[in-house]
């Protein structure tokens, strides 16, 4: 019987259903449907872009765009984002600043 639905399409339902309920326990740890749901949205991504061997995951050895922020943004009220500030972003996997 062929899917009517992709797999990562149930994934993205049980990720708006149950967020923080756990979906993946093993030797290595565990993980909840949102963590599974955006893994598997990188993962994705990169391979969509033929490049899966070096962007998707954070990982050593491996290409990384992102941005350290202090104070940490998600232990602020909405309000006082904005006092978070660039500390120590990266592209490509290469500092480009450094407060």
């Amino acid at each position: 019987m062929p899917l009517r639905r992709s797999v990562l399409s149930y994934l993205e339902d049980d990720a708006a259903r149950f967020p923080d309920r756990l979906a993946v326990i093993d030797e290595h740890g565990s993980c909840t449907y949102e963590v599974l749901r955006h893994r598997a949205q990188r993962a994705g991504s990169a391979l969509a872009a033929q490049r899966a061997d070096e962007v998707g995951l954070l990982a050593p050895g491996l290409f990384a765009d992102m941005v350290v922020l202090d104070p940490n943004p998600f232990a602020l009220a909405p309000e006082d984002i904005q006092k978070s500030r660039v500390q120590a972003p990266s592209v490509g996997g290469r500092k480009v600043y450094e407060a």
